[in-house]
């Protein structure tokens, strides 16, 4: 799947994806809140090689509207995909902290511990790191897109599987 980010000002990009099967989507987004945590999911899709979360998804022909903030809405959603989105919801800072991966990792196991959770057997000290260097050269490249222009990125792992 193809992926395109095209900056249009400091605040808004539009995110358009091309599926395997030619067929397109596009929308128009607000940059602050939605750019980094899109591409936390890729950077953390690309490391873990599941089949669950936001690009396998729409590798497989959900929609943008189907996933855009719908974590609750969607009866199927849960197990590896509520998994997934959690893992982002706490890594997305991660490319502005210069903290070990070995020790954040450590304070994600003690946090989750004391909320009765245990993280994914997936979610390690090396994960951590591997998805802060991606999302660190990720944000990089975008930083150096020009205002008009866009950040070209293919989707290559696995397919969200249809849902249950």
């Amino acid at each position: 799947m193809r992926i395109r980010l095209t900056k249009l000002s400091d605040t808004r990009h539009v995110l358009e994806i091309e599926r395997a099967d030619r067929s397109r989507e596009r929308a128009e987004l607000e940059t602050r809140s939605t750019l980094h945590h899109d591409l936390t999911h890729l950077a953390l899709e690309e490391a873990t090689g599941l089949a669950q979360g936001f690009f396998p998804a729409l590798a497989a022909g959900r929609t943008l509207a189907e996933l855009a903030g719908r974590v609750d809405a969607a009866p199927e959603y849960g197990g590896e995909e509520l998994a997934v989105e959690r893992a982002v919801a706490v890594l997305q800072r991660l490319a502005r902290q210069d903290e070990d991966p070995g020790a954040l990792h450590a304070r994600l196991v003690d946090l989750a511990a004391v909320q009765g959770e245990r993280l994914p057997p997936w979610f390690t000290p090396e994960l951590v790191a591997r998805v802060r260097a991606r999302l660190r050269q990720l944000l990089g490249r975008w930083r150096k897109t020009p205002y008009g222009a866009a950040l070209e990125l293919t989707w290559t792992g696995p397919t969200a599987g249809p849902a249950p």
